[in-house]
């Protein structure tokens, strides 16, 4: 049972917030009840019973701990990162803000680096106690605060010393904690997926650009529907055509 609700359930609820330590908890504690209920037919001693609850335990840590890897694998990690950018992207294209020429698409965009930094730092280590770590927010002033603003930009050689992410190990964790992703692994990903999204990106501007220029024509076409009709009550139907038809071609071009 430990090994059915672990790997079906332990990623997806930490990706929603929940502590690897809660997640752990709940679960192993489910497995014991029904060990529990099952050893009461057997005539074991509470030592016995101890035992196996200890080694339940042990083999469910383990368990998360291989789960966890195999999500923290580089390939996997960036898909979730891409997957969470698009969504952020899609949530903002099927919003009223879409439809509005004043939304700033550069804050979108750091909204969608921001919450697959989110990932990043969730996927580094597994926490199995309460205690706060700075990771997100070591990641966040070495990665997005230097990223978005130059991606090309290049550390300058004290920079590089003084790189918080240019180590082995998180100093930022506790000892309960284990780590699934060392911080110059994190930073290779996030480079590797500033790269990857810059497609997504270009097209959403783009797609933006041309709602743009849609909506600018069809404001130009209202116009010379309006100018239109006045022309051809003062000068005749005719000359009201030409002179649509010109304004139109104006509009096209601009």
């Amino acid at each position: 049972m430990v090994n059915r609700f672990l790997k079906a359930t332990c990623i997806g609820l930490v990706m929603k917030g929940s502590s690897a330590n809660d997640v752990f908890e709940c679960n192993t504690e489910k497995a014991i009840s029904e060990f529990s209920d099952a050893a009461a037919s057997f005539d074991l001693r509470s030592s016995e019973i101890n035992t196996k609850f200890q080694h339940l335990r042990e083999y469910a840590r383990n368990l998360l701990e291989m789960k966890a890897r195999e999500e923290a694998d580089a390939g996997r990690v960036l898909k979730r990162m891409m997957d969470r950018s698009k969504q952020v992207f899609d949530n903002y294209e099927n919003s009223m803000s879409w439809y509005k020429s004043e939304t700033n698409l550069d804050e979108i965009e750091r909204k969608a680096l921001s919450k697959s930094l989110r990932i990043l730092s969730i996927m580094a280590a597994i926490r199995y106690d309460e205690m706060p770590d700075q990771i997100e927010n070591v990641l966040y002033s070495s990665l997005m605060d230097r990223i978005v603003l130059n991606p090309s930009l290049q550390k300058s050689p004290m920079e590089a010393v003084l790189d918080p992410l240019a180590v082995d190990t998180w100093e930022e964790v506790s000892q309960n904690s284990t780590t699934l992703l060392k911080p110059e692994d994190c930073e290779s990903l996030w480079m590797t997926f500033i790269e990857e999204i810059k497609p997504m990106v270009t097209d959403v501007k783009s797609r933006q650009d041309a709602r743009r220029k849609t909506q600018s024509y069809a404001a130009v076409a209202v116009v010379a529907a309006a100018g239109v009709a006045v022309t051809a009550v003062v000068a005749g139907p005719a000359v009201a055509v030409n002179v649509g038809i010109a304004v139109i071609r104006r509009a096209m071009r601009m």
